[in-house]
């Protein structure tokens, strides 16, 4: 079983370097084992005008790609 504490402090860290480096405002990131989330956390901005945290339950555009998933349904 994972200890999520290691796992933040070894994963945080990462993709907060990573969205530097390749200059990402904001993400969120849930990980879930069978039907519990056992990790969710936002990171960066939602908003860079008003300074808005990207929160998990952020929600997110994804353009005309969405009608590709919805006629699929």
């Amino acid at each position: 079983m994972i200890d999520i504490e290691d796992f933040k402090t070894q994963f945080e860290p990462r993709i907060e370097k990573l969205m530097t480096k390749n200059q990402v405002p904001g993400m969120a990131i849930t990980l879930s084992k069978e039907d519990e989330i056992i990790y969710a956390r936002g990171f960066g901005l939602r908003n860079l005008q008003d300074y808005q945290p990207f929160t998990p339950d952020t929600l997110n555009g994804f353009g005309s790609c969405t009608k590709s998933f919805t006629s699929l349904a």
